[in-house]
């Protein structure tokens, strides 16, 4: 079962990604526990599913190999020791006492699973545990109200862009920014880690290596615009020494490499680079306007594991020139340019695009003045209906995590 890895751009020929199916978690989300849990509006779960199946239709008719998170997470959870191990990791991070752990995980031992996967995504309240597993001695359990989540659920898991990236014939799993989704990189590393179908793949850069740090990196500020470059947003999500480290890592595993370190607005309207910023062809790139007077650009160059050299670049029009040896670069800008429709689009993911091949993308069909935007740019625009799903904050790029696409 085990398969190739390898991304060395962000727009060679797509050929595997992962998607992760919006499931009863996405239920989870209600108007009190919204903000928490880092939506700004309730997703109708049954019309995202619809959306989603036909994201996943229209790669597959493409020519793209698509597997699903839940299914392969559900399989590396075959064996009772791996199932206890990270069910007891997860569950303290939730703030369980002994008596309630220990409840759950007396079940795990004798579930499926697919019944373990399924409790770890979607999450649990008081009710539902004592509907399944009886009372318990347990003052965590007794100080909820019956709604409240023993298991936290973990909706944003269908942005299978953020938990990791690959990049080469490696991956980085990222340390997320925020409680509500710092279990989604968790289970990434263990799926990469227990079953076979990642067998032999190199792990450039695992949550653990910061856990107990104040740093933080997600996979939708790192686009891998070559083999030997990367742009880093600096961003809500991904802090500066992250980015440092980085790069530290990367070249000590896997050579030298580049990363331009691109600062945003700490803004929950931009909160990763690729909702500002994607490329679209080997020398077009999709921006949102309203962000190209505030961006800071440098220039970071690893090797050894070590930063070789650093520069401010004057726009990130140089720093893209210089870095990928464009003599001819263009940008396509979100709304056509017009401020209003790009301040509209942009926060409807106009930007974030998904390239499935060279001048190929897949966009949101409600963001017209983009898309018009893309075709009057000479790019092949495949439209997605995205009402419901966008309603999480992310669009194509953000659902997708690029496993193998083709070299340039």
């Amino acid at each position: 079962m085990e398969a190739s890895f390898y991304v060395g751009s962000e727009v060679g020929r797509l050929r595997r990604v992962m998607l992760h199916r919006p499931g009863k978690e996405i239920e989870r989300v209600t108007i009190e526990n919204k903000e928490e849990l880092l939506f700004d509006d309730l997703v109708w779960s049954d019309e995202a599913q619809k959306e989603h199946d036909a994201f996943a239709e229209l790669l597959v008719e493409n020519g793209v190999e698509v597997v699903y998170f839940g299914e392969l997470f559900a399989q590396s959870l075959k064996e009772e020791d791996l199932r206890r191990e990270l069910l007891s990791r997860v569950l303290r991070m939730d703030g369980l006492d002994d008596a309630l752990l220990g409840l759950l995980l007396s079940w795990a031992s004798e579930a499926t699973p697919q019944e373990v996967a399924d409790l770890l995504i979607a999450g649990a309240t008081k009710r539902e545990v004592m509907s399944r597993f009886g009372g318990v001695k347990s003052l965590v359990l007794e100080s909820m109200g019956d709604n409240d989540f023993v298991v936290k659920p973990t909706p944003n898991l269908y942005f299978q862009r953020d938990p990791a990236v690959f990049f080469r014939d490696g991956v980085v799993v990222s340390r997320m920014s925020t409680g509500a989704r710092r279990k989604e990189a968790i289970y990434v590393g263990h799926l990469l880690s227990h079953h076979p179908y990642f067998s032999g793949i190199t792990v450039l850069h695992s949550c653990d290596e910061m856990e107990g740090l104040d740093y933080s990196v997600e996979g939708g500020d790192v686009l891998v615009l070559s083999e030997g470059v990367l742009a880093v947003g600096v961003s809500q999500r991904t802090t500066p020494a992250a980015v440092d480290l980085l790069g530290k890592l990367i070249s000590s595993r896997m050579g030298p490499v580049r990363i331009l370190a691109v600062e945003i607005p700490r803004a929950r309207s931009y909160m990763h680079l690729d909702t500002v910023f994607t490329m679209v062809d080997r020398e077009v790139f999709m921006i949102y306007p309203g962000v190209q007077s505030v961006l800071k650009i440098w220039a970071m160059d690893y090797a050894g594991g070590r930063l070789e050299s650093m520069e401010e670049m004057a726009s990130l029009e140089e720093a893209l020139r210089r870095s990928l040896g464009l003599e001819v670069l263009r940008f396509v800008e979100t709304g056509g340019g017009d401020p209003l429709v790009a301040a509209r689009e942009q926060w409807n993911d106009g930007t974030n695009t998904l390239a499935i091949a060279p001048g190929v993308v897949v966009t949101y069909r409600r963001n017209r003045a983009s898309n018009q935007a893309l075709r009057e740019a000479g790019i092949k625009v495949f439209e997605i209906r995205g009402n419901e799903l966008v309603r999480g904050r992310g669009g194509p790029r953000c659902m997708s995590m690029p496993m193998l696409r083709d070299g340039l």
